[in-house]
């Protein structure tokens, strides 16, 4: 049975009986509208980072992230706000935030034509209680595969970064492996060249990277030219990935993907009967990759966007799409979806829902921890952590 779990924003923190989560509030960073706080999330332990591109650090769009820590007492508090050394108005930083261990990772991120933009991959590690910038990375191809940065991943000593791939053929998107070296120095350890066409979509569109295995999408850009996703292996002590499975025919103009060992999750908002949405499992059986489930709302809805966002970690998973309310004819409101697997099967256990449109802009979950941002143009942004019971 599915349970909703309907979040006061005024409450610090609930709890219920009848319910197998806590929601926690993030003490609010900016509070002008259009800041964009919540457009990025990332979370690990007892660490969370928010980005937000709206934030006037230093110009309109300069752009911050923020970093909150979570105490002994299980309060979330603000740590510090990051920003980049080289800060400048329509820098967008915060576009994407990555967290591994000690190293936070944060893009800035805009998108060009013809002229190549100086998009970069800021690292920062904690030194003397502070997150200082260590380096900055910039596009090792100047805007040869595209627009630098879509999508970064970093797990432990690798970073995956993405460029993004055009509809013309000229540009395809690239996706580049960057290994910390022994002088705590990023290098470019290799790079994959996508060999397919852009019939199998923009390449670069979003990524994940987990130990030797990463993946990387190729987003739709027109209703009939759907995408694809291409997952690599990398071989003991070998800097080459080799691509192990490819499938298409995926109908997601972002196309979200989440990678945990044998398991591969894949948004596709787009798909289904009347583009209701529908979520992707794939499973590593030790020799192929194959689709093990297939995830849909207890209740599907038109145009309900049912995978725009997604997450798993430790038998559970995250979805973001709309939840039409009070028998409206348009979807009102948007929503998270968990659905978790006790046994063989995934079941939808709960919706987490703050009757706001803008809710699950972003999502990340690592372990029983989530952290949901809720960012738009209209309003401040917003972060809820979501403390979830062990399955």
């Amino acid at each position: 049975m599915t349970s909703r779990i309907l979040i006061t924003v005024f409450f610090y923190a609930i709890t219920a009986s009848n319910v197998s989560a806590q929601i926690f509030k993030l003490p609010d960073a900016d509070s002008l509208s259009g800041n964009y706080f919540g457009v990025s999330v990332a979370v690990d332990g007892n660490l969370a980072v928010v980005g937000a591109t709206g934030v006037r650090s230093c110009g309109v769009n300069s752009g911050a992230a923020f970093v909150y820590e979570r105490g002994t007492d299980q309060t979330w508090t603000l740590q510090q706000t990051l920003i980049p050394r080289d800060c400048r108005e329509d820098h967008f930083f915060g576009k994407a935030v990555s967290i591994s261990d000690s190293t936070i990772v944060v893009t800035s991120y805009r998108t060009f034509v013809k002229k190549p933009v100086s998009n970069g991959v800021y690292i920062f590690e904690k030194r003397s209680g502070e997150w200082e910038q260590v380096q900055r990375i910039s596009d090792p191809k100047e805007g040869q595969t595209g627009p630098f940065a879509s999508c970064v991943a970093v797990d432990g000593n690798r970073l995956l970064v993405t460029s993004l791939g055009d509809s013309s053929e000229d540009i395809h998107g690239s996706g580049f492996i960057f290994y910390r070296n022994r002088v705590n120095f990023w290098d470019r350890e290799s790079e994959i060249q996508y060999d397919g066409s852009t019939k199998n979509g923009l390449y670069g569109s979003s990524c994940d990277l987990d130990g030797d295995r990463l993946v990387i999408s190729a987003s739709s850009y027109s209703p009939d030219k759907p995408g694809s996703i291409s997952v690599y292996h990398r071989n003991d002590q070998s800097t080459n990935w080799n691509r192990v499975f490819e499938t298409d025919g995926i109908r997601d103009f972002f196309m979200p993907v989440d990678l945990e060992g044998d398991l591969l999750v894949v948004g596709e908002s787009k798909a289904g009967r009347s583009q209701s949405g529908r979520v992707r499992i794939f499973a590593f059986n030790g020799n192929k990759w194959k689709q093990e489930a297939m995830l849909r709302p207890s209740v599907p809805y038109e145009f309900g966007a049912f995978g725009s966002g997604v997450a798993i970690s430790n038998k559970r998973i995250l979805v973001v799409g709309f939840d039409e309310q009070l028998d409206l004819n348009i979807n009102v409101d948007r929503v998270v979806y968990v659905f978790e697997r006790p046994d063989k099967d995934w079941i939808q256990k709960q919706i987490l829902d703050v009757g706001n449109t803008a809710f699950g802009s972003s999502i990340a979950l690592n372990d029983n921890i989530a952290l949901i941002g809720q960012s738009s143009n209209n309003e401040p942004g917003q972060g809820f952590i979501i403390l979830f019971n062990r399955p």
